[in-house]
C-alpha cells in the first residue's frame, strides 16, 4: 500500500485535527455575534452603519440617476430614505459614497430592497475572499486554519464585515497579484492590481509593487498590463457615468475629505492623522498642504529605503512589509483598511517563530492584533507611529527573517 505523507502526518499528529476545528468555532462565533448587527444598524439613531453608503450608491444607480452619484443633496436624500430615520450622523452630513461608479453598479446587483439580506451576502463574499487570500499567502491548509482563527481577533476584520466594505475583495486582489508575481506572471499581476481602482486609495500599492518585481522585464510587463487595465476601467466608468466622469470624480474625492461627508481625518490610522493631531495640540488650524507634504515625503522616503534594502529580503517578506506600510502611508485609512496586515501576520510572524525569535514574534503579534483596538480610544496617532516604527525596524534588521 502506498504511503500518503499528508494523511500520515494528520493521522500521527492528532493535534492537527484540533487546529482544523479552531476556525470553525471562531468563525461560528463571528457569525453569531454579527447577528447583533443584522439590521445593518440603519435604524440606529446615533451611529448608522457604513453599509448605508454602499446601499446609497447602489440605489442611485438602480434608479437610473448615476449622473447624480456624487451630488451631496442626492446622497443625503437617498440615505434618509433608506434609513427611514435621521441618525445623528446624518443630521448635518452624509456617509459619502466615494468609490467609482462601477462599485455602485456591483452593489446594485444585490437585493438592495432587502438591506439585511444584502448585508449577509457581502459578509459571505468578504469571508470567502479573506480565507482564500490567507491560503494564497500561507500556502498551507493547516496554516490557513490557524491564521483564519487569529484573523477573528483583528479589529479590521470585524469592521470590514460589520461595515459591508469590499476590503476582503481588495485583500484577495493584492494577495493574488503578489502570488502571480511570485510565479513569474507579471502581466496577470498588473491586470489584477488595476482592479484596486475599485477603491482608489489602494492604488498606493502600485509603486511598491514595482519594487516586488524580480527584474526589468517583469517590471515593464507589470506596468503595461496595469496601465491597460486602468485605461479600460476608466473607459468603463466613463461609459457608465458620462463624459464628465473624471472631471466630476477627481475633485469630489478631495472635496469630500471632511466631516460633512463622514470623514474625520484626525481619526484615521495614518500619517495624515498624526499631522492633524500635532496641529491640534499646537492650537493651529489644520493645514491640508502640510499633511499632504508629509504623506508624499514619507512615501518617497519609504520607497527609497525599501529599494535600497530589497536585496536583503525574500520576496515574501518584502511583500509583508509593504502591506504593513500600505495603510499607514495613505491619505485616507479607515479601520477596515488595516485588514491588509494579515499579510505580515502570515508571512513574517511565521518566519520569526520558525527562527525561534519568540519575543519578536510576540511583539509583532501585539502590534498587528492588539494595538489597533486602541483606536477606539482615539489613539490613532500613537498606533500609526508604533506601526511605522515597527516597519522601519524590520527593514533595518533583515537578519531577523533569514533562516
Amino acid at each position: 500500500m502506498s504511503y500518503n505523507p499528508k494523511v500520515g502526518t494528520i493521522k500521527n499528529k492528532p493535534w492537527v485535527l484540533y487546529i482544523l476545528i479552531f476556525p470553525l468555532v471562531a468563525w461560528g462565533i463571528v457569525y453569531f455575534l454579527l447577528a447583533q448587527f443584522s439590521d445593518v444598524r440603519l435604524q440606529d439613531p446615533e451611529q448608522p452603519s457604513d453599509f448605508l453608503m454602499y446601499l446609497t450608491g447602489a440605489r442611485i444607480v438602480q434608479e437610473g440617476k448615476i449622473t447624480h452619484l456624487y451630488d451631496y443633496e442626492t446622497q443625503r436624500s437617498y440615505q434618509r430614505s433608506i434609513s427611514n430615520t435621521v441618525p445623528a450622523t446624518l443630521v448635518t452630513g452624509i456617509l459619502a459614497f466615494r468609490t467609482p461608479p462601477i462599485t455602485a453598479v456591483l452593489y446594485s446587483l444585490l437585493p438592495i430592497e432587502d438591506p439585511v439580506k444584502s448585508f449577509w451576502i457581502v459578509v459571505l463574499i468578504n469571508s470567502v475572499c479573506i480565507v482564500t487570500a490567507i491560503y494564497l499567502l500561507s500556502g498551507s491548509f493547516v496554516k490557513t486554519c490557524v491564521i483564519s482563527t487569529i484573523a477573528t481577533f483583528f479589529l479590521a476584520f470585524w469592521m470590514t464585515l460589520i461595515g459591508g466594505h469590499p476590503n476582503g475583495v481588495l485583500l484577495l486582489i493584492i494577495a493574488s497579484a503578489f502570488t502571480a508575481l511570485k510565479h513569474n506572471r507579471p502581466g496577470f499581476a498588473g491586470v489584477l492590481t488595476g482592479f484596486l481602482f475599485l477603491k482608489p486609495t489602494f492604488l498606493l500599492f502600485v509603486p511598491f509593487a514595482f519594487l516586488l518585481t524580480k527584474n526589468r522585464k517583469q517590471l515593464v510587463s507589470f506596468a503595461l498590463h496595469f496601465i491597460a487595465t486602468m485605461l479600460l476601467l476608466v473607459a468603463m466608468n466613463t461609459a457608465l457615468f458620462g463624459t464628465s466622469f473624471i472631471k466630476t470624480y477627481v475633485p469630489y474625492l478631495f472635496s469630500s475629505e471632511n466631516e460633512n461627508h463622514g470623514t474625520d481625518l484626525i481619526n484615521n490610522t495614518n500619517i495624515t492623522a498624526f499631522i492633524y493631531s500635532v496641529q491640534k495640540w499646537l492650537g493651529i488650524a489644520q493645514n491640508t498642504w502640510a499633511a499632504i507634504g508629509a504623506v508624499v515625503a514619507l512615501n518617497v522616503f519609504t520607497l527609497l529605503v525599501i529599494y535600497k534594502k530589497r536585496a536583503s529580503f525574500s520576496q515574501e517578506h518584502l511583500f509583508g512589509l509593504v502591506c504593513l506600510f500600505l495603510p499607514l502611508l495613505n491619505v485616507h485609512t479607515m479601520h477596515t483598511d488595516l485588514l491588509v496586515h494579515l499579510a505580515p501576520l502570515a508571512l513574517i510572524v511565521g518566519t520569526l517563530l520558525n527562527n525561534k525569535r519568540w519575543l519578536l514574534a510576540t511583539g509583532l503579534l501585539l502590534v498587528l492584533i492588539v494595538l489597533p483596538w486602541y483606536s477606539l480610544a482615539d489613539l490613532e496617532w500613537l498606533i500609526t507611529l508604533v506601526m511605522l516604527g515597527t516597519g522601519f525596524i524590520f527593514l533595518k534588521n533583515p537578519a531577523w527573517l533569514r533562516k
